[in-house]
């Protein structure tokens, strides 16, 4: 049985959808996760079935669990309006909460280190200032880029030829095993979010946002090792993991859940 989604946002470009997974009145504390691109909500409620379970032990923690999906994001953030013209519409979200924990992987470093950044307008600054530990999952703030990032021309590749069989290379090169793309969907709108978030980096590009903690996967065959090094190196607390990109998420769905 799945936690209700209590706050679920109206999917467009002028808000962003967050889901609650577990929310109890009462609560000061929130951790708040982006996901990566391709992976949706339910993808990882599906892949990971803890997440989905009325856990007794969990249901007691003193923290809300909330998730944002990369594709709700990224159009979000690419909204036509320009900077600050339509703040964060649903900012009272935040308002409950003194400390907000931010955890994020893929793409979804790079989207929530925008939305939480400072001079966007995308969040209020009392907002970011709740947050009191930001952690980043084989992820980095250059999303496409050849030195800290995904390589141009791997990234150009993807996006220019991304259909079902390349959704699957995909999910296999992030390390799922063939019996996981029994849970794999095709979305028309995952070639989309490749463009907008070309086309959001190119507008922005590095955001202005501090990550606490940065966990470098090894065996990344997305974002490569050697690059999330450098984009680390000396702006975050770095833990190398033997494992690759979907392992990776494995580590940061049991942190999310961990006291």
């Amino acid at each position: 049985m799945r936690f209700l989604p209590v706050c679920r946002e109206q999917k467009n470009k002028e808000i962003m959808e967050i889901r609650f997974l577990k929310r109890k009145p009462g609560n000061k504390k929130l951790r708040i996760t982006f996901l990566g691109f391709s992976f949706s909500i339910d993808l990882v409620l599906d892949l990971f079935p803890e997440l989905s379970e009325t856990s007794s032990e969990l249901q007691e923690e003193d923290f809300d669990l909330a998730m944002v999906d990369f594709s709700s994001a990224i159009r979000y953030l690419a909204k036509p309006d320009g900077v600050g013209e339509k703040p964060f519409a649903g900012k009272e979200t935040f308002d409950v909460y003194d400390e907000v924990a931010l955890y994020a992987h893929s793409f979804g470093v790079y989207a929530a280190g925008l939305f939480f950044s400072a001079g966007t307008g995308f969040c209020p600054a009392v907002t970011k200032s709740k947050i009191h530990s930001a952690s980043a999952f084989s992820g980095t703030l250059h999303p496409i880029n050849d030195e800290q990032g995904i390589p141009l021309r791997v990234f150009a590749l993807t996006r220019r030829n991304f259909n079902a069989a390349t959704l699957q290379t995909f999910r296999l090169r992030c390390g799922l095993k063939q019996q996981d793309m029994q849970h794999s969907e095709v979305s028309e709108n995952f070639s989309e979010d490749l463009a907008f978030t070309e086309q959001v980096y190119n507008h922005y590009g590095k955001p202005d946002f501090h990550y606490d903690y940065a966990v470098v996967a090894m065996k990344d065959k997305i974002f490569p090792f050697r690059n999330q090094l450098a984009a680390w190196q000396n702006t975050a607390a770095t833990i190398t993991m033997d494992c690759n990109h979907f392992e990776a998420l494995g580590m940061m769905i049991d942190k999310l859940t961990k006291p």
